[in-house]
């Protein structure tokens, strides 16, 4: 009986342990995550300069976001941003509607950049074979859907370089809200 209760004590040592170091080291695991898997599922350098994440207030934020141009193109990055914050009420998180109250962007930037025919975000995208969405899970469930009440965007910004001309097109386009009523799937 006594070696039962020592099991069961090491396993909850054990248990404690990493959720301890999971919760202590969640923004530098979700930094390395979004890095790896962005650099792999577009086949070009994604960086995050720092994550934060605030479980007990259901908010998150992205800093210092870049994604590279794809080989063959220019050393400038494609798509970057200052900050990228997001809240959402954690409670809809086991429901089958995702509520999202707030996104917050800070100069956002992208390059649109021609070489020929081919433009930076033609070879990023096709990277994704066009897929109808699904409407249901494996398992028959419904999909869950997103409800986004609110979408920031401070310091709109992009840039058009193409090899047809002479100087590159910077365009600014300032700030933009957009609240939404309504549902996405």
């Amino acid at each position: 009986m006594k070696r039962l209760l020592y099991i069961v004590l090491a396993v909850l040592v054990v248990v404690v342990g990493g959720m301890i170091y999971l919760l202590n080291n969640l923004d530098g695991l979700v930094k390395r995550a979004i890095e790896v898997a962005g650099t792999n599922a577009l086949a070009t350098d994604v960086r995050v300069s720092s994550v934060n994440i605030d479980l007990a207030n259901g908010s998150a934020t992205l800093s210092g976001f870049s994604i590279a141009n794809p080989p063959g193109f220019s050393n400038a990055d494609m798509v970057r941003f200052d900050e990228l914050y997001l809240a959402f009420d954690l409670s809809s998180l086991n429901t089958d509607v995702i509520r999202i109250n707030s996104i917050r962007t800070v100069n956002p930037y992208v390059l649109y950049e021609m070489q020929g025919t081919r433009s930076n975000l033609d070879v990023v995208r096709e990277r994704f074979p066009a897929q109808p969405a699904p409407t249901q899970s494996a398992d028959g469930a419904a999909q869950p859907v997103i409800a986004i009440n609110e979408v920031n965007i401070t310091g709109i910004q992009g840039s058009l370089q193409s090899d047809l001309l002479p100087n590159p097109v910077s365009v600014n386009l300032g700030d933009g809200t957009l609240r939404i009523s309504c549902l996405t799937a």
